[in-house]
Protein backbone atom coordinates (compact mmCIF):
# COMPACT_ATOMS: atom_id res chain seq x y z
CA UNK A 1 0.00 0.00 0.00
CA UNK A 2 1.37 3.33 -0.99
CA UNK A 3 1.42 6.00 1.79
CA UNK A 4 -2.04 7.53 2.77
CA UNK A 5 -1.52 11.22 3.77
CA UNK A 6 -4.83 13.92 4.84
CA UNK A 7 -3.49 17.80 5.66
CA UNK A 8 -6.88 18.85 5.89
CA UNK A 9 -6.09 21.91 3.27
CA UNK A 10 -9.02 21.37 1.23
CA UNK A 11 -11.92 22.24 3.80
CA UNK A 12 -13.61 25.26 5.00
CA UNK A 13 -13.80 27.02 8.37
CA UNK A 14 -16.27 25.49 10.52
CA UNK A 15 -17.17 22.90 8.01
CA UNK A 16 -17.92 18.95 9.27
CA UNK A 17 -15.82 16.85 7.81
CA UNK A 18 -17.19 14.05 6.11
CA UNK A 19 -16.06 11.49 3.13
CA UNK A 20 -17.20 13.42 0.72
CA UNK A 21 -15.46 16.72 1.18
CA UNK A 22 -11.78 15.21 3.00
CA UNK A 23 -10.52 14.70 0.10
CA UNK A 24 -8.85 16.69 -3.18
CA UNK A 25 -6.32 19.24 -2.02
CA UNK A 26 -6.23 17.43 1.48
CA UNK A 27 -5.02 13.96 0.18
CA UNK A 28 -6.41 10.52 -0.16
CA UNK A 29 -10.26 11.11 1.77
CA UNK A 30 -11.37 8.92 4.85
CA UNK A 31 -13.20 5.98 3.83
CA UNK A 32 -15.74 6.46 6.62
CA UNK A 33 -16.46 9.14 8.89
CA UNK A 34 -18.52 8.45 11.92
CA UNK A 35 -19.77 10.83 14.50
CA UNK A 36 -22.92 9.88 17.06
CA UNK A 37 -23.93 11.50 20.14
CA UNK A 38 -21.85 14.58 21.22
CA UNK A 39 -19.09 13.28 19.29
CA UNK A 40 -18.17 15.80 16.37
CA UNK A 41 -15.15 16.35 13.72
CA UNK A 42 -15.27 19.99 11.82
CA UNK A 43 -12.15 21.81 10.00
CA UNK A 44 -10.68 24.52 12.16
CA UNK A 45 -8.35 26.96 11.16
CA UNK A 46 -7.69 28.57 14.51
CA UNK A 47 -4.52 26.52 15.66
CA UNK A 48 -2.66 26.99 12.49
CA UNK A 49 -1.88 29.84 10.32
CA UNK A 50 -2.45 28.11 7.26
CA UNK A 51 -4.91 25.93 5.80
CA UNK A 52 -7.10 24.05 8.21
CA UNK A 53 -6.96 20.94 11.36
CA UNK A 54 -9.29 18.55 12.18
CA UNK A 55 -10.81 19.71 15.39
CA UNK A 56 -12.39 16.72 17.19
CA UNK A 57 -14.85 17.10 19.91
CA UNK A 58 -15.47 13.67 22.33
CA UNK A 59 -17.94 13.16 25.28
CA UNK A 60 -17.62 11.12 28.21
CA UNK A 61 -19.82 8.50 26.47
CA UNK A 62 -18.58 4.82 25.73
CA UNK A 63 -21.42 4.92 22.86
CA UNK A 64 -20.49 7.95 21.19
CA UNK A 65 -17.71 8.07 18.51
CA UNK A 66 -15.70 10.43 16.67
CA UNK A 67 -13.39 9.14 14.09
CA UNK A 68 -12.05 9.29 10.46
CA UNK A 69 -11.16 5.94 9.53
CA UNK A 70 -8.91 4.69 6.75
CA UNK A 71 -9.24 0.85 5.56
CA UNK A 72 -5.99 -0.69 4.87
CA UNK A 73 -4.93 -3.41 2.68
CA UNK A 74 -4.22 -6.94 4.25
CA UNK A 75 -0.44 -7.10 5.30
CA UNK A 76 1.65 -7.36 8.28
CA UNK A 77 3.03 -4.18 8.64
CA UNK A 78 1.82 -0.53 9.71
CA UNK A 79 3.61 2.61 9.90
CA UNK A 80 1.41 5.87 10.76
CA UNK A 81 1.89 9.57 12.09
CA UNK A 82 -0.77 12.03 13.48
CA UNK A 83 0.17 15.32 14.67
CA UNK A 84 -1.97 16.43 17.47
CA UNK A 85 -2.71 19.53 19.84
CA UNK A 86 -4.41 19.29 23.10
CA UNK A 87 -6.82 21.80 24.83
CA UNK A 88 -6.60 20.44 27.88
CA UNK A 89 -5.17 17.30 30.11
CA UNK A 90 -7.67 14.51 31.29
CA UNK A 91 -9.66 15.50 34.87
CA UNK A 92 -10.27 12.87 37.40
CA UNK A 93 -13.89 13.04 37.69
CA UNK A 94 -13.78 12.56 41.43
CA UNK A 95 -10.33 13.71 42.84
CA UNK A 96 -11.10 11.73 45.71
CA UNK A 97 -11.57 8.89 43.99
CA UNK A 98 -9.35 8.46 41.38
CA UNK A 99 -10.37 6.57 37.85
CA UNK A 100 -6.76 5.02 36.46
CA UNK A 101 -8.58 4.77 32.97
CA UNK A 102 -9.95 8.80 31.68
CA UNK A 103 -8.04 8.99 28.98
CA UNK A 104 -8.34 11.18 26.03
CA UNK A 105 -8.25 8.54 22.84
CA UNK A 106 -6.21 9.71 19.73
CA UNK A 107 -6.53 6.80 17.40
CA UNK A 108 -6.50 3.34 17.51
CA UNK A 109 -4.86 0.89 14.88
CA UNK A 110 -7.22 -2.20 13.91
CA UNK A 111 -5.66 -6.11 13.27
CA UNK A 112 -8.24 -7.75 12.80
CA UNK A 113 -9.61 -8.73 15.80
CA UNK A 114 -6.66 -7.32 18.24
CA UNK A 115 -5.99 -3.66 18.53
CA UNK A 116 -3.14 -0.99 19.43
CA UNK A 117 -4.68 2.33 21.04
CA UNK A 118 -3.11 5.46 21.44
CA UNK A 119 -4.46 7.94 24.58
CA UNK A 120 -3.13 10.42 26.69
CA UNK A 121 -3.75 9.57 30.40
CA UNK A 122 -4.32 11.96 33.11
CA UNK A 123 -0.77 12.78 34.15
CA UNK A 124 -0.43 13.81 30.41
CA UNK A 125 1.63 11.12 29.54
CA UNK A 126 0.95 8.98 26.12
CA UNK A 127 -0.53 5.44 26.57
CA UNK A 128 0.01 2.68 24.34
CA UNK A 129 -2.68 -0.18 25.02
CA UNK A 130 -3.46 -3.33 23.01
CA UNK A 131 -5.71 -5.90 22.64
CA UNK A 132 -3.85 -8.44 24.57
CA UNK A 133 -1.29 -8.00 27.33
CA UNK A 134 1.06 -5.30 26.09
CA UNK A 135 0.87 -2.08 27.82
CA UNK A 136 3.30 0.76 26.81
CA UNK A 137 3.42 3.78 29.40
CA UNK A 138 5.58 7.10 28.37
CA UNK A 139 6.81 9.08 30.94
CA UNK A 140 7.51 12.37 28.81
CA UNK A 141 4.36 14.92 30.08
CA UNK A 142 2.79 16.31 26.75
CA UNK A 143 2.09 19.95 27.08
CA UNK A 144 -1.73 21.68 25.94
CA UNK A 145 -1.98 24.13 23.29
CA UNK A 146 1.46 22.94 21.62
CA UNK A 147 1.81 21.18 18.51
CA UNK A 148 3.13 16.85 19.37
CA UNK A 149 3.84 14.51 16.62
CA UNK A 150 3.65 10.55 17.27
CA UNK A 151 4.75 7.82 15.23
CA UNK A 152 4.74 4.40 14.90
CA UNK A 153 5.73 1.35 13.49
CA UNK A 154 4.00 -2.32 13.92
CA UNK A 155 4.66 -5.48 12.58
CA UNK A 156 2.34 -8.94 12.86
CA UNK A 157 4.32 -11.25 10.83
CA UNK A 158 4.25 -13.37 14.28
CA UNK A 159 4.13 -12.46 17.40
CA UNK A 160 2.82 -8.40 17.77
CA UNK A 161 5.89 -6.08 17.51
CA UNK A 162 5.10 -2.32 18.78
CA UNK A 163 7.34 0.77 18.25
CA UNK A 164 5.83 4.36 19.22
CA UNK A 165 8.03 7.53 18.74
CA UNK A 166 7.01 10.87 20.54
CA UNK A 167 8.03 14.29 19.22
CA UNK A 168 8.25 17.46 20.83
CA UNK A 169 7.02 19.61 17.42
CA UNK A 170 6.20 18.58 14.41
CA UNK A 171 9.56 18.66 12.08
CA UNK A 172 11.98 17.49 14.42
CA UNK A 173 13.70 14.04 13.68
CA UNK A 174 14.85 13.42 17.72
CA UNK A 175 12.07 11.69 19.69
CA UNK A 176 11.46 12.72 22.88
CA UNK A 177 10.86 9.81 23.99
CA UNK A 178 10.46 5.78 22.23
CA UNK A 179 8.76 2.91 23.64
CA UNK A 180 8.14 -0.53 21.83
CA UNK A 181 7.37 -3.90 22.84
CA UNK A 182 6.51 -7.69 21.80
CA UNK A 183 2.78 -9.40 22.40
CA UNK A 184 2.82 -12.78 21.28
CA UNK A 185 -0.67 -13.33 22.53
CA UNK A 186 -2.14 -13.21 18.70
CA UNK A 187 0.07 -13.69 16.04
CA UNK A 188 -0.18 -13.50 12.26
CA UNK A 189 -2.99 -11.13 12.34
CA UNK A 190 -3.35 -8.82 9.27
CA UNK A 191 -3.75 -4.99 9.16
CA UNK A 192 -7.65 -3.98 8.88
CA UNK A 193 -8.03 0.08 9.71
CA UNK A 194 -6.71 3.05 11.46
CA UNK A 195 -9.25 4.93 13.55
CA UNK A 196 -8.35 8.55 14.19
CA UNK A 197 -10.38 9.89 17.44
CA UNK A 198 -13.04 8.47 19.84
CA UNK A 199 -13.98 4.81 18.47
CA UNK A 200 -17.14 3.24 19.73
CA UNK A 201 -16.13 2.27 24.10
CA UNK A 202 -12.94 3.76 23.68
CA UNK A 203 -11.96 2.86 27.47
CA UNK A 204 -13.23 6.09 29.40
CA UNK A 205 -13.37 8.87 27.42
CA UNK A 206 -13.42 12.51 28.17
CA UNK A 207 -15.29 14.69 27.22
CA UNK A 208 -12.84 17.42 25.49
CA UNK A 209 -11.45 19.30 22.39
CA UNK A 210 -7.99 18.32 20.56
CA UNK A 211 -7.19 18.67 17.16
CA UNK A 212 -5.14 16.40 14.59
CA UNK A 213 -3.21 17.35 11.41
CA UNK A 214 -1.11 15.81 8.65
CA UNK A 215 -2.16 12.01 9.03
CA UNK A 216 -0.46 9.40 7.38
CA UNK A 217 -0.65 5.64 7.10
CA UNK A 218 1.52 3.24 5.11
CA UNK A 219 2.67 -0.48 5.12
CA UNK A 220 6.91 0.46 5.21
CA UNK A 221 7.29 2.00 9.05
CA UNK A 222 7.94 5.77 10.85
CA UNK A 223 7.40 8.41 7.78
CA UNK A 224 9.28 10.66 9.42
CA UNK A 225 7.54 14.64 9.50
CA UNK A 226 5.26 16.32 6.73
CA UNK A 227 7.33 18.55 5.10
CA UNK A 228 5.18 21.26 4.48
CA UNK A 229 3.82 22.16 8.10
CA UNK A 230 1.16 24.95 8.56
CA UNK A 231 1.33 25.47 12.66
CA UNK A 232 1.52 28.97 14.17
CA UNK A 233 3.93 27.23 16.87
CA UNK A 234 6.80 27.16 14.11
CA UNK A 235 8.63 28.35 11.18
CA UNK A 236 6.34 27.40 7.53
CA UNK A 237 9.19 26.86 5.54
CA UNK A 238 11.57 24.00 6.43
CA UNK A 239 15.19 24.87 5.96
CA UNK A 240 17.47 23.60 3.56
CA UNK A 241 19.81 20.79 4.40
CA UNK A 242 17.84 19.45 6.91
CA UNK A 243 18.32 15.49 6.92
CA UNK A 244 15.12 13.27 6.44
CA UNK A 245 14.47 10.91 9.64
CA UNK A 246 16.10 7.75 9.98
CA UNK A 247 14.72 5.10 7.86
CA UNK A 248 14.06 1.40 9.10
CA UNK A 249 12.84 -1.44 7.07
CA UNK A 250 12.00 -4.27 9.32
CA UNK A 251 14.24 -2.90 11.88
CA UNK A 252 17.25 -3.41 9.78
CA UNK A 253 19.32 0.00 9.53
CA UNK A 254 19.79 1.14 5.51
CA UNK A 255 22.29 3.03 4.24
CA UNK A 256 22.57 7.13 4.64
CA UNK A 257 21.54 8.40 0.72
CA UNK A 258 23.66 11.08 -1.30
CA UNK A 259 23.67 14.11 -0.02
CA UNK A 260 21.57 13.62 3.54
CA UNK A 261 23.32 14.45 6.54
CA UNK A 262 25.13 11.59 8.05
CA UNK A 263 23.72 9.76 10.89
CA UNK A 264 25.14 11.03 14.47
CA UNK A 265 27.88 9.09 15.91
CA UNK A 266 26.90 6.54 18.38
CA UNK A 267 27.45 7.48 22.33
CA UNK A 268 28.66 5.49 25.44
CA UNK A 269 26.74 2.52 24.84
CA UNK A 270 27.03 -1.37 25.69
CA UNK A 271 24.44 -4.15 25.26
CA UNK A 272 24.34 -7.14 27.45
CA UNK A 273 22.54 -10.27 27.09
CA UNK A 274 20.79 -11.51 30.36
CA UNK A 275 18.60 -14.28 29.03
CA UNK A 276 18.72 -17.39 28.13
CA UNK A 277 21.48 -17.11 31.07
CA UNK A 278 25.03 -18.43 29.89
CA UNK A 279 25.80 -21.39 30.15
CA UNK A 280 22.54 -22.90 30.74
CA UNK A 281 20.07 -24.91 29.75
CA UNK A 282 16.17 -24.05 27.94
CA UNK A 283 13.72 -25.87 27.50
CA UNK A 284 12.13 -23.21 24.47
CA UNK A 285 12.82 -24.48 21.01
CA UNK A 286 11.94 -20.74 20.14
CA UNK A 287 13.13 -19.28 22.99
CA UNK A 288 13.54 -15.14 23.78
CA UNK A 289 16.41 -13.62 23.62
CA UNK A 290 16.44 -10.56 26.58
CA UNK A 291 18.86 -8.04 26.16
CA UNK A 292 19.94 -4.59 28.40
CA UNK A 293 21.27 -1.54 26.82
CA UNK A 294 23.18 1.19 28.39
CA UNK A 295 22.67 4.23 26.49
CA UNK A 296 21.50 7.90 26.15
CA UNK A 297 21.00 7.83 22.34
CA UNK A 298 17.88 7.70 20.33
CA UNK A 299 17.18 5.44 17.48
CA UNK A 300 19.25 2.96 18.59
CA UNK A 301 18.86 -0.74 17.08
CA UNK A 302 19.70 -4.29 18.67
CA UNK A 303 20.90 -6.35 16.70
CA UNK A 304 21.59 -10.23 18.31
CA UNK A 305 23.19 -13.43 16.22
CA UNK A 306 23.00 -16.80 17.34
CA UNK A 307 24.78 -19.82 16.37
CA UNK A 308 25.46 -23.30 16.47
CA UNK A 309 29.25 -22.34 15.10
CA UNK A 310 31.29 -20.25 18.08
CA UNK A 311 33.05 -18.47 15.23
CA UNK A 312 29.27 -17.49 13.73
CA UNK A 313 30.11 -18.50 10.30
CA UNK A 314 26.09 -18.59 9.75
CA UNK A 315 24.29 -16.67 11.94
CA UNK A 316 21.06 -15.85 12.20
CA UNK A 317 20.14 -11.94 13.13
CA UNK A 318 17.73 -10.47 15.10
CA UNK A 319 16.56 -7.10 15.07
CA UNK A 320 14.45 -4.62 17.35
CA UNK A 321 14.24 -1.26 18.48
CA UNK A 322 15.82 0.21 21.83
CA UNK A 323 13.19 2.12 23.84
CA UNK A 324 14.58 5.61 24.06
CA UNK A 325 15.25 7.73 27.15
CA UNK A 326 15.32 4.49 29.33
CA UNK A 327 18.65 3.85 31.36
CA UNK A 328 19.34 0.89 30.80
CA UNK A 329 16.68 -0.19 28.25
CA UNK A 330 15.19 -3.89 27.82
CA UNK A 331 14.98 -5.52 24.25
CA UNK A 332 13.08 -9.05 23.96
CA UNK A 333 13.82 -10.95 20.84
CA UNK A 334 12.53 -13.88 19.78
CA UNK A 335 14.02 -16.35 17.53
CA UNK A 336 12.50 -17.13 14.25
CA UNK A 337 12.99 -20.86 13.51
CA UNK A 338 12.96 -23.52 15.92
CA UNK A 339 16.55 -24.52 17.50
CA UNK A 340 17.64 -27.74 17.25
CA UNK A 341 17.20 -30.14 20.57
CA UNK A 342 19.95 -31.56 22.75
CA UNK A 343 22.13 -28.25 20.84
CA UNK A 344 24.68 -25.98 22.20
CA UNK A 345 24.17 -22.58 20.90
CA UNK A 346 26.39 -19.25 20.65
CA UNK A 347 25.02 -15.68 20.81
CA UNK A 348 26.33 -12.21 20.66
CA UNK A 349 24.75 -8.71 20.37
CA UNK A 350 25.40 -4.92 19.59
CA UNK A 351 23.95 -1.75 18.99
CA UNK A 352 23.70 -0.17 15.43
CA UNK A 353 22.96 3.39 14.36
CA UNK A 354 23.07 4.03 10.57
CA UNK A 355 26.50 2.77 9.54
CA UNK A 356 27.62 2.78 13.00
CA UNK A 357 28.10 -0.17 15.22
CA UNK A 358 29.44 -0.39 19.52
CA UNK A 359 31.75 -3.83 19.52
CA UNK A 360 30.34 -7.03 19.97
CA UNK A 361 28.61 -8.08 23.91
CA UNK A 362 30.36 -10.91 25.12
CA UNK A 363 29.32 -14.35 23.83
CA UNK A 364 27.23 -16.43 25.79
CA UNK A 365 26.28 -20.22 25.41
CA UNK A 366 22.96 -22.21 26.08
CA UNK A 367 21.75 -25.82 25.15
CA UNK A 368 18.09 -26.30 23.97
CA UNK A 369 17.20 -29.38 26.29
CA UNK A 370 13.40 -29.95 26.15
CA UNK A 371 13.84 -33.29 28.35
CA UNK A 372 15.69 -31.05 31.53
CA UNK A 373 15.45 -27.87 30.40
CA UNK A 374 14.48 -25.71 33.54
CA UNK A 375 14.99 -22.40 32.89
CA UNK A 376 11.65 -19.66 32.62
CA UNK A 377 12.16 -17.28 29.56
CA UNK A 378 10.77 -14.27 30.29
CA UNK A 379 8.83 -12.38 27.55
CA UNK A 380 5.38 -14.15 26.52
CA UNK A 381 2.59 -13.64 29.03
CA UNK A 382 -1.27 -13.74 28.67
CA UNK A 383 -4.35 -13.35 31.00
CA UNK A 384 -6.60 -16.30 30.48
CA UNK A 385 -10.26 -14.89 31.87
CA UNK A 386 -13.59 -14.16 30.52
CA UNK A 387 -14.63 -11.94 34.01
CA UNK A 388 -12.29 -9.12 34.51
CA UNK A 389 -12.11 -6.20 32.31
CA UNK A 390 -9.21 -4.21 31.05
CA UNK A 391 -7.05 -7.09 32.46
CA UNK A 392 -2.92 -6.66 31.86
CA UNK A 393 0.11 -8.78 32.69
CA UNK A 394 2.92 -5.95 32.65
CA UNK A 395 5.97 -8.39 33.68
CA UNK A 396 7.92 -11.47 35.39
CA UNK A 397 10.02 -10.38 38.19
CA UNK A 398 12.65 -11.34 37.93
CA UNK A 399 12.13 -12.65 34.59
CA UNK A 400 13.37 -16.08 34.11
CA UNK A 401 14.18 -18.71 37.33
CA UNK A 402 14.49 -22.38 37.43
CA UNK A 403 12.25 -24.80 38.97
CA UNK A 404 11.13 -24.23 42.45
CA UNK A 405 12.17 -19.93 42.40
CA UNK A 406 10.18 -17.62 43.29
CA UNK A 407 8.66 -15.10 40.90
CA UNK A 408 6.26 -12.29 40.92
CA UNK A 409 3.57 -11.84 38.03
CA UNK A 410 2.92 -8.05 37.93
CA UNK A 411 0.11 -6.37 36.71
CA UNK A 412 -3.87 -5.18 37.00
CA UNK A 413 -7.08 -6.59 36.58
CA UNK A 414 -6.20 -9.98 37.59
CA UNK A 415 -9.54 -10.05 40.17
CA UNK A 416 -10.08 -11.44 43.84
CA UNK A 417 -8.17 -14.91 42.94
CA UNK A 418 -5.42 -15.46 40.57
CA UNK A 419 -3.33 -18.76 39.98
CA UNK A 420 -0.14 -18.30 37.62
CA UNK A 421 1.02 -21.40 35.38
CA UNK A 422 3.22 -22.59 32.77
CA UNK A 423 1.74 -23.72 29.31
CA UNK A 424 -0.97 -25.94 31.21
CA UNK A 425 1.15 -26.47 33.94
CA UNK A 426 0.04 -24.73 37.53
CA UNK A 427 2.33 -23.38 39.72
CA UNK A 428 2.20 -25.68 43.18
CA UNK A 429 1.95 -22.07 45.35
CA UNK A 430 0.13 -18.84 43.89
CA UNK A 431 -0.25 -15.99 46.72
CA UNK A 432 -2.11 -12.78 45.07
CA UNK A 433 -1.81 -9.46 46.97
CA UNK A 434 -3.30 -5.77 45.74
CA UNK A 435 -0.57 -3.58 46.25
CA UNK A 436 -1.36 0.76 46.89
CA UNK A 437 0.11 3.02 44.97
CA UNK A 438 3.23 5.22 46.00
CA UNK A 439 3.23 8.50 46.37
CA UNK A 440 5.26 8.75 43.32
CA UNK A 441 1.80 7.28 41.62
CA UNK A 442 0.59 10.40 40.17
CA UNK A 443 3.98 12.33 39.44
CA UNK A 444 6.47 12.73 36.22
CA UNK A 445 8.75 10.29 38.61
CA UNK A 446 6.54 7.47 38.86
CA UNK A 447 7.80 4.26 37.46
CA UNK A 448 6.90 0.63 35.88
CA UNK A 449 10.16 -1.12 35.66
CA UNK A 450 10.45 -4.58 34.90
CA UNK A 451 14.22 -4.35 34.93
CA UNK A 452 14.25 -3.37 38.85
CA UNK A 453 10.65 -4.57 39.85
CA UNK A 454 9.59 -1.04 40.96
CA UNK A 455 6.05 -0.61 40.65
CA UNK A 456 4.67 3.00 41.76
CA UNK A 457 0.88 2.87 40.57
CA UNK A 458 -1.56 0.61 42.32
CA UNK A 459 -1.10 -2.85 40.76
CA UNK A 460 -1.34 -6.86 42.00
CA UNK A 461 1.22 -9.34 42.21
CA UNK A 462 0.84 -12.99 41.84
CA UNK A 463 4.30 -14.39 43.53
CA UNK A 464 4.50 -18.18 42.72
CA UNK A 465 6.99 -20.61 42.24
CA UNK A 466 8.28 -21.82 39.48
CA UNK A 467 6.72 -25.80 38.13
CA UNK A 468 8.43 -28.13 36.83
CA UNK A 469 6.94 -27.74 32.89
CA UNK A 470 6.95 -30.73 30.63
CA UNK A 471 8.44 -30.46 27.25
CA UNK A 472 7.82 -28.23 25.31
CA UNK A 473 7.58 -25.45 27.51
CA UNK A 474 4.86 -22.92 27.26
CA UNK A 475 4.21 -19.13 28.04
CA UNK A 476 3.35 -17.50 31.53
CA UNK A 477 -0.36 -17.26 31.96
CA UNK A 478 -2.24 -15.74 35.18
CA UNK A 479 -5.56 -16.85 35.42
CA UNK A 480 -7.39 -14.35 37.35
CA UNK A 481 -11.44 -14.52 38.55
CA UNK A 482 -13.48 -12.48 40.51
CA UNK A 483 -15.78 -13.37 43.78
Amino acid sequence: MTLRLNTFTGGSDETAISTANSGGTSGDPFDAVTTTGAGAIAFDDAPVSAGYAARFTTSNSYADEATLTWDLDAGNRVGGRAEFRLSALPQQPDENDPDPHVFIPLLTINLDYYFVQLVVGVNGNLLVMTGGSLYLPFQYEIPINTWMRVEWDITTNGPVDVAVRLFGNRTTSTPVETQSGQDSTYPDLPTTSVAFGQTLYSPLPLATTYWLDNLAVNHTGFPGPYQDVNSADIPVAIGVGVAPPPDFEYHIPVSVGVGVAPVPKLIVASVTIVGPINDSHTPARLPFFDLVAVTEQTDLVAELQYDVDPGFGDPVSLFGTVPGNQTPARVLLRAIEMLEDETWYYARARLVLGDETTDWSSTIVFKVNTEDGDAMIGGTWDVVTDTVPFPHLWFAYPARGKVGDSVDAVGAGFGTTAVAAIGTTDAPSNTLTTVAPTDNAYTADRLIDAISGTVDPGHQRVAFTVPDVPSPGGSLVVKGEWS
